[in-house]
């Protein structure tokens, strides 16, 4: 499963003039960002499938099937690449709302992934068995084209709206302990960069 959070962040001069950020989650106002994080997380499952595990900067191709069960698949299955044989995990992983797919929504958080009390089988094939090789088809990747930067940009991009759309709700004008009015874009470019994060919307 995939689980992406929201937390309250921030330096203080947001914390105390700008926006409560607990009070955003209590409305619910994050559930429009989930829709499209799943958009995002289901777009990488899809290329990671297609790939066969080989992605990213840090991931490697799947373990090859053994000879034996190869030349079986071959001939009943041919052409079907490695973790699917009838398209029922790949479809788990990849499709929001298919069958053994699992989303889970809160007012801070979404889980994406595959019910395995649905899918038996998606365990072993993530995490390996006794005699099944581990072959991740779950995860975030980083590198050219990854879902995370995408997340990234939707995240930056709602925190910014909802932070503008509290000060005009409440007539608030930003100011800093001095009194001196606060540049709203220029202190969230800040925040971001403080975060080690990447300014990107």
């Amino acid at each position: 499963m995939l689980t992406i959070t929201i937390s309250q962040f921030g330096i203080p001069q947001f914390r105390a003039s700008l926006i409560n950020m607990g009070n955003i989650g209590k409305r619910g106002e994050f559930k429009p960002l989930w829709k499209d994080i799943i958009k995002s997380i289901a777009y990488g499952e899809r290329k990671i499938f297609s790939k066969e595990g080989e992605i990213g900067d840090d991931w490697r191709r799947w373990q090859p099937l053994t000879d034996k069960y190869a030349r079986w698949k071959h001939k009943h299955f041919p052409g079907k690449k490695i973790l699917v044989l009838h398209g029922i995990l790949k479809r788990a992983a990849t499709i929001p709302g298919a069958h053994g797919n699992k989303i889970k929504e809160d007012n801070y958080s979404v889980i994406y992934g595959v019910d395995t009390n649905i899918i038996k089988y998606a365990r072993v094939h993530q995490f390996g068995g006794v005699y099944m090789w581990s072959r991740p088809y779950m995860h975030l990747w980083n590198g050219k084209g990854s879902p995370i930067y995408a997340i990234e940009r939707k995240i930056h991009a709602f925190i910014r709206q909802q932070m503008l759309y509290e000060l005009q709700l409440n007539g608030i004008t930003a100011r800093d302990e001095n009194g001196n009015k606060i540049n709203i874009q220029k202190e969230y470019k800040r925040l971001i960069q403080s975060q080690g994060l990447n300014e990107t919307i």
